[in-house]
């Protein structure tokens, strides 16, 4: 007969005890192995000493390599930043290499040479004199109806024609199609699309009563010879950061939106208000703390030229959604290029207007400071016509109180004799070979349409990067602090961001916006010298899915590659706009270039994308619905 001891250790209470025992332990050791293989794995790569990076003006921004975390080890490692005595000791190593300890001690030696240098909080830049005269005498002339009838496709040999607007309003006119007929279509393919093995996963949220309903009504204004606009009909997909009437906004989490909204977010209002088909929400990074476009709740958004390659965030399924199809335009949003990054992935044309310049009112409250609404389009024209409509001030939205008339001066103008291009060859230049091939050849086009190119210098620019990166994961932590009760239910990507962000301190915070002071006042001066900038939208193409597993990965690489060239513009509030220019990677990805500029001279910017777009050839993307044949 057995003995009591031997009876207890054989019981199931005992072995659940001792699995969940080994289970801990071997948890913990992991986690343990994984700290101190990180301190040799995580390192910045063509590293400047402090001294050269506070003194001198020389490039200074770093590559960093970082382990890539999934699976088992991604789950550890946010076990350890939750609940282990090491959480604090992993942070503080994690600012100190990323830079973000140096960020502070230049943002301290500023103040020492500056003396008094004051935060700037909000990059709201009034215009100036020259800028508003120029503006006023524009707006004047801006006739959106106008802009639409002159207005010519381009011409490009062997180029694939995506839908516009201006097809759609033609097609309506000319009664070969009805809105209804479109809806009718767009809500087919929406089906067939969600059932595809590997579905771009576009939509969140898609009501087809809601958008037959406001297709019918469409149908019967063209019928009576009263179409509202130009947009009355068009299909437009809207980011699910922002408020839908009839929607709940999830911002891509498993736990928000609980309740229907009532009203439209401002910029969705005024495209409704003008007959655009509001089609649905689309799918996004969590909380829009991303760039690749996987959501642990949401699932994985594909890029509609190649569906075994990310979409690009945050705007994931906005883009994916424009570039097969659905719709001509979109409205996203970019807090660090999530406008910019998935519209150049998908092949499409992105812009970021100056910080207040589009309405805030109705997204989703992330990060006040570097947050900017935005259209995505099929063409230039699109985004020109979109920002156009939807651009201009609200008084639900402080920012925008101060800014010019808006206008799209200039817009056809393909001699840029008066134009002069800047270019920062070593930022330009830190990107792939063929990335800095393509944008390169861009400038030579630009040069052959009467452009000057000079040069130009931008001191400190990985302080003014990870100056950004203070102010936005600050901001979104704060904001999501009210939701601590909900801490289980983010996904183990966005749960470390959120954990740094609430290990920065306001000595961080404050610095960063004194070096946000300083930056405006540096690039300044570099506006003296050339009217606009030109870099990279990304410096790696869209890259390839590699763990198709709910969880994701946590690729610190990567996303400072994929943000390199987009964050300096959310920081200073410039407007800037990502174009593809004709090339493609091996895999069949878009290549683009991006141009930045002086605050609220979005219209040169447009002017620029479109000398581009008329000279490049585009390709149908992998996945691509027409509803106008």
């Amino acid at each position: 007969m057995p003995s009591g001891k031997n009876s207890k250790s054989g019981s199931p209470a005992v072995e659940k005890q001792r699995k969940e025992g080994r289970s801990f332990f071997s948890t913990l050791l992991a986690c343990f192995i994984f700290f101190i293989a990180s301190f040799f794995l995580f390192e910045r790569v063509a590293d400047v000493p402090l001294d050269n990076y506070i003194s001198s003006k020389v490039y200074d921004v770093v590559s960093l390599q970082a382990p890539v975390l999934q699976g088992p080890a991604l789950s550890a490692f946010v076990w350890i930043l939750e609940k282990s005595p090491l959480s604090s000791a992993i942070l503080r190593f994690l600012k100190k290499d990323s830079g973000i300890t140096e960020v502070i001690q230049f943002a301290s030696q500023l103040q020492r040479e500056h003396k008094n240098l004051v935060p700037t909080y909000f990059p709201s830049i009034p215009p100036t004199q020259e800028i508003q005269k120029y503006a006023e005498e524009g707006h004047k002339k801006l006739d959106v109806e106008q802009f639409y009838k002159d207005y010519q496709s381009p011409s490009v040999p062997k180029s694939f024609h995506f839908s516009t607007t201006k097809d759609f309003a033609d097609a309506y006119r000319k009664g070969t199609v009805t809105p209804l007929q479109v809806a009718e279509k767009i809500s087919a393919a929406i089906a067939t699309e969600q059932s595809a093995v590997k579905s771009i996963n576009a939509f969140a949220q898609f009501d087809k009563t809601a958008l037959l309903e406001q297709a019918q009504a469409s149908t019967k204004r063209f019928k009576e010879g009263k179409p509202l606009s130009v947009m009355d009909g068009v299909p437009v997909v809207v980011k699910d950061e922002l408020d839908v009437k009839g929607f709940p906004t999830k911002v891509g989490t498993s736990f928000l939106g609980t309740g229907i909204e009532a009203e439209d977010a401002t910029v969705v209002e005024k495209l409704r208000k003008l007959g655009a088909l509001i089609v649905g929400k689309n799918t996004m990074q969590e909380i829009g703390i991303g760039v690749h476009g996987h959501n642990q709740y949401w699932g994985i958004i594909r890029n509609a030229y190649n569906t075994t390659h990310y979409a690009g965030g945050s705007s994931s399924g906005t883009a994916s959604s424009v570039a097969a199809g659905f719709a001509p335009l979109g409205i996203g949003a970019d807090g660090g290029g999530s406008i910019r990054i998935p519209a150049s992935f998908n092949g499409l044309v992105g812009l970021k207007a100056t910080f207040g310049r589009i309405s805030e009112h109705g997204a989703a409250p992330l990060c006040w400071t570097v947050s900017h609404v935005g259209p995505i389009g099929v063409s230039v024209f699109d985004v020109a016509l979109g920002y156009a409509l939807t651009a201009g001030q609200d008084s639900h939205d402080k920012s925008t109180l101060i800014q010019p008339p808006v206008h799209l001066s200039n817009f056809e103008n393909q001699d840029l004799s008066d134009l002069k291009i800047g270019v920062f060859a070593p930022w330009l230049e830190h990107a792939t070979a063929e990335t800095v091939q393509s944008v390169k050849k861009t400038i030579e086009l630009l040069k052959k349409k009467g452009a000057k190119v000079v040069d130009v210098e931008i001191p400190h620019l990985n302080a003014l990067n990870k100056a950004h990166t203070i102010s936005i994961v600050s901001e979104m932590s704060i904001n999501m602090e009210k939701y601590l009760k909900h801490g289980s239910d983010f996904g183990l990507v966005t749960k470390i961001n959120l954990l740094i962000g609430r290990s920065l301190s306001a000595a961080d915070y404050v610095g960063a916006q004194q070096i946000r002071t300083w930056g405006l006042e540096i690039l300044s001066k570099v506006y003296e010298v050339a009217d606009v900038l030109v870099i990279p939208a990304t410096p790696i193409p869209a890259p390839l899915i590699l763990d198709e597993s709910d969880a994701g990965v946590s690729n610190i690489t990567q996303i400072t590659e994929i943000m390199r060239h987009v964050a300096l513009g959310n920081f200073l509030g410039n407007p800037a706009i990502v174009v593809p220019n004709g090339d493609y990677s091996s895999d069949n990805i878009p290549l683009s270039v991006q141009f930045m500029g002086r605050h609220w001279e979005e219209h040169t910017l447009l002017r620029l994308a479109n000398v581009v777009e008329r000279n490049a050839s585009k390709k149908k993307p992998q996945v691509h619905y027409s509803f106008l044949a």
